[in-house]
């Protein structure tokens, strides 16, 4: 009996020592998966920070979403290549490729296979790589047409004979339309297709980007063709302008000033309390800044110009910030919300209007629809969440002076009034003792 006792506790306890094992075996394996899934979850992260891919369902979702991310007349690359609005501009595109290739120096076979050499990279830098839906050939022909009509597109000005220059005009419905379609973030072909084509033929790329909307009198001199000066070569288009307008990184001292902000809601909070905006010395996006000066606070905003393209290309940028841009520089998130935040009302877009911060042509309304829309998607950056500490920490520091500010701000047709009255009963007064002096 004490045997079959001591043998049953023996197979218990190897019985329990094969389950520990076979659990730790297991908890191994388990292990060695969440660790391979991580690494491959992170590098597949950092690899969609440089692909072209398709704006993000909750940008969608905004109102007029399909008006901002949808091509209306041409398709660049291959997410909109097969909706039916695009399909009479796939000849067009073929023409326009004719006369791009169409050089003294270099035949069309040269310029094919260039942008050859270069599809099987240019495909990698989509997030999507349509390999049930594009062979290779028809990929890289896409590649070629689409990026020859760009360039062709960029430099017919420069060429009397060019048809897309005899097609349309600059004035022309199409010429508005292909503009605005050739911002879109799935509408982008990879830069190293346009390099690969510029390389047999130059295209004054920087020219063009200066007839983007949003800024004006941006110095452009030091854009090269190829997208460098900056240290930065771009994905793409939309990159290269989204890099231009933001401008150099501008130097934030004393960042953290204070542990709490203070969230205005109006540019007019802002003005009873002292704080004076004003448009910055430059249009990049990066020049924000806050200064206090001895009695008052100074918001500096770079202006912006607001017309029918200018939300497009706005919107672009955002979902272009949103898929690829490192969190701590959404320079156009940021000011974005910086503007979003300061405009509660129409009388707050007149407020910016009259400060030079908003040259919008569209009407107040119209504006203040579209940042209210975009509002809820913007993600802000370093620089935003900077200002938002100094306009605490003014408030924080100079708290009587605020409150002295805000009530003459608000009283000051009645305090003027009432001096005037003032004024007004001294000099009756003073008349009075002139004409009947006391003796």
């Amino acid at each position: 009996m004490g045997d079959d006792y001591g043998d049953s506790s023996v197979q218990t306890t190897n019985l329990a020592m094969a389950f520990v094992d076979q659990t730790t075996a297991e908890c191994s394996v388990l292990v060695s998966t969440m660790k391979e899934i991580n690494e491959k979850v992170r590098a597949e992260t950092e690899l969609r920070k440089t692909l072209i891919q398709k704006v993000p369902d909750p940008l969608r979702s905004i109102e007029n979403g399909a008006e901002y991310f949808n091509p209306k007349i041409v398709a660049i690359g291959p997410y909109h290549r097969g909706d039916p609005q695009v399909q009479p501009m796939e000849e067009i595109k073929k023409a326009a490729a004719c006369d791009f290739c169409n050089s003294p120096s270099h035949s069309a076979e040269e310029f094919y296979t260039k942008v050859g050499e270069v599809a099987g990279e240019a495909r990698s830098c989509y997030a999507d790589r349509f390999e049930d839906m594009i062979s290779e050939k028809e990929f890289t022909d896409m590649m070629f047409f689409d990026g020859c009509f760009l360039l062709e597109f960029i430099s017919r000005d420069s060429r009397p004979s060019s048809f897309l220059k005899r097609w349309m005009t600059t004035r022309d419905y199409r010429y508005n339309l292909i503009f605005r379609d050739l911002m879109l973030l799935e509408n982008q072909i990879p830069w190293v297709v346009l390099e690969a084509l510029m390389s047999l033929r130059p295209v004054p790329i920087n020219e063009f980007i200066q007839l983007f909307p949003v800024t004006a009198d941006v110095d452009f001199n030091g854009l090269l063709t190829k997208g460098e000066g900056s240290g930065h070569k771009p994905c793409h288009l939309l990159d290269l302008v989204h890099e231009r307008y933001l401008g150099p990184k501008m130097e934030q001292k004393d960042k953290n000033v204070a542990s709490g902000m203070s969230f205005f809601s109006s540019a007019t909070d802002l003005a009873e309390v002292g704080v004076r905006i004003r448009a910055s010395k430059t249009f990049h996006f990066r020049d924000i800044s806050f200064h206090r000066d001895l009695l008052f606070g100074r918001l500096s905003l770079p202006p912006i110009v607001i017309d029918d393209l200018t939300p497009v290309l706005i919107a672009n940028m955002v979902a272009f910030e949103w898929c690829t841009v490192d969190e701590s520089d959404y320079g156009v998130g940021s000011y974005l919300s910086l503007l979003a935040l300061l405009m509660s009302g129409e009388e707050d877009v007149k407020e910016l209007r009259s400060k030079m911060i908003m040259r919008s042509l569209l009407s107040d309304r119209r504006t203040l629809d579209f940042f209210e829309s975009l509002s809820p998607h913007l993600l802000p950056g370093d620089s935003y969440t900077h200002v938002l500490v100094c306009l605490n920490d003014y408030y924080r520091k100079r708290r009587v002076r605020v409150l002295v500010h805000k009530f003459i701000y608000k009283n000051f047709k009645f305090i003027l009034a009432a001096t005037s009255a003032v004024i007004f009963f001294v000099t009756i007064l003073q008349t009075i003792f002139t004409v009947y002096p006391r003796k």
